[in-house]
């Protein structure tokens, strides 16, 4: 059964915090950039293979990403049937069991570790990350961007504490990674630490249990708003005998103004009608209107008959205030296969696909670029944290940015801003730790933004009624994008070193930049 809170009022911001919890918790992914390093050093020295290199690494991430697109097609449809509650939970149990079973099989071979803590911990995050998302949106129709950016912020403010959780536990003498095996690559470095390399297996075990208490008690308190009375049929008469009073006719024929940019009730007549035959009928009308509003004063009750143009013009308005409230209805818009026919799908699809290349490269590798040039572990897991209050408060941003704009001025901006950053990144290696931290936030920023704008995205130009599924469809491109990161990481690296690597990085987001500038916004439903 559905939880019963014993204030009305306070139901909505009750599962506003809920889905905001349950995301902080699923978007504990961007850890990897933290915890990848000590990873691999443990890889090397306690498991298999003892050649593995932190390109080759990359695929954890990925396989991560790529999984967490499968599982979000699979959580929006979930969700669609099972509710907010049931999807969420089901994606977190799959998700806490990936997490917990790291703990045996990072001690055995890191590709067991890839079905682990990147396949089910991948796909968990996924079923469980569109139920609060959609969920959040119903409960604020009105604001779909800003509550949708909300929870979000959450998903990426997560790092902020569990970048801090890890280094801590893990790492808490600050050891440096000091091995460097390949001369020809003197700022690879890796931990040797015994200290360090012992708690790696253990971490998962800490983190398990801490992601699976909360998401329990986050997870039971989603639910879905009451459905809405539909009362139009009370509030507008159609019938011959029925009536309405004046002063609300007369609200209506002035709204019905308002909507066709008509100056009379004689022209009112004559858009519905095609004709000017009845004018003197709502001329006498509109008299007897004046004539009474004494009259209704003194006694609310009284109601006139509408003449038969009148009535027309009811009917329209009608229609008008059906395709007006259509804003605040959750169950109007297109399924995906609808979405499917639909050229602006393809374009949204098309910038996405390219963003999140450009995401995987930062989250992936941000501090692996770190350690080249900086020996400070404990100052690289406090950028890494505080960036996340960037990703986070990026998510806000941008959702209101399309809120009060549109989502399209929303996506040429954070696009041109994330293309800037990353095409001056690697001269953080002159501009030292400063500038180091600057970027790295600045690119947070615009990566907890892409996520946002493209919900809403999809909410303005396809409806909300499937927004599950067809966002879910949109966030495959997270599954392609995510192959193609690891073999441009593999190889780049070793052949154009990290110059080349931000360069080409740079350019999806351009690429996705000029791509939103001839993009039209349309609504479809």
């Amino acid at each position: 059964m559905l939880p019963s809170f014993p204030y009305t009022k306070l139901r909505p911001w009750i599962v506003l915090s809920a889905c905001f919890t349950t995301d902080f918790i699923l978007g504990s992914l961007y850890t990897f950039g933290n915890y990848i390093p000590y990873i691999v050093s443990y890889t090397r020295q306690r498991s298999h293979p003892s050649d593995l290199r932190y390109g080759t690494s990359v695929w954890l991430y990925a396989a991560t990403i790529i999984f967490q697109g499968v599982g979000s097609l699979f959580g929006g449809w979930l969700e669609r049937r099972l509710g907010p509650r049931l999807s969420t939970l089901t994606g977190s149990a799959v998700m806490v069991s990936g997490v917990l079973l790291s703990y045996f099989t990072v001690q055995h071979s890191f590709w067991l570790l890839l079905l682990t803590y990147g396949v089910m911990y991948g796909a968990g995050i996924g079923t469980g990350y569109i139920g609060p998302l959609v969920c959040a949106m119903r409960w604020f129709p009105k604001w779909k961007g800003l509550a949708s950016g909300f929870i979000l912020s959450g998903f990426g403010l997560s790092a902020l504490l569990f970048n801090v959780i890890l280094t801590v536990f893990i790492n808490p003498g600050n050891a440096k990674p000091s091995y460097a095996p390949y001369a020809t690559d003197p700022n690879e470095k890796y931990f040797i630490d015994a200290g360090v390399l012992d708690r790696v297996p253990y971490s998962f075990l800490v983190i398990g249990v801490i992601y699976a208490a909360i998401l329990l008690m986050a997870s039971l308190l989603l639910f879905n708003p009451p459905e809405p009375q539909d009362n139009s049929k009370q509030c507008l008469p159609e019938d011959k005998e029925e009536s309405v009073d004046s002063n609300h006719r007369k609200t209506l024929l002035h709204s019905f103004q308002d909507q066709q940019g008509v100056q009379s009730e004689e022209e009112i007549t004559q858009e519905i009608t095609g004709d000017d035959s009845d004018k003197t009928c709502l001329e006498h009308d509109s008299e007897v209107d004046h004539a009474s509003d004494s009259e209704d004063s003194c006694d609310d009750g009284k109601k006139k008959l509408l003449s038969s143009n009148e009535k027309k013009a009811v009917k329209h308005l009608k229609k008008l205030f059906a395709l007006e409230m259509k804003e605040d209805n959750n169950e109007i818009g297109l399924t995906p296969w609808q979405m499917l026919w639909k050229p602006n799908l393809y374009f949204l699809w098309t910038m996405m696909f390219l963003n999140t290349i450009a995401i995987a490269s930062i989250s992936s590798v941000y501090k692996l670029y770190g350690i080249s040039f900086i020996a400070d572990d404990h100052f690289l897991a406090a950028v890494g944290s505080v960036s996340a209050i960037f990703n986070a408060s990026g998510r806000i941003f941008w959702g209101f940015v399309a809120d009060m704009s549109s989502h399209k001025v929303a996506l040429v901006s954070l696009n041109g801003i994330m293309a800037a950053f990353l095409l001056t990144f690697y001269a953080s290696t002159e501009g030292g730790e400063a500038m180091y931290f600057i970027w790295v936030c600045g690119l947070f920023f615009c990566v907890g933004g892409v996520f946002t704008i493209f919900l809403k995205a999809v909410a303005d130009s396809f409806g909300p009624k499937h927004i599950g599924e067809n966002y879910g469809l949109l966030y495959t491109t997270q599954m392609l994008s995510n192959v193609i990161v690891p073999i441009l990481t593999q190889f780049l690296l070793t052949s154009l070193k990290w110059y080349g690597f931000f360069l080409l990085s740079s350019g999806f987001a351009v690429i996705s930049y000029f791509i939103s500038l001839v993009y039209h916004q349309e609504k479809h439903y």
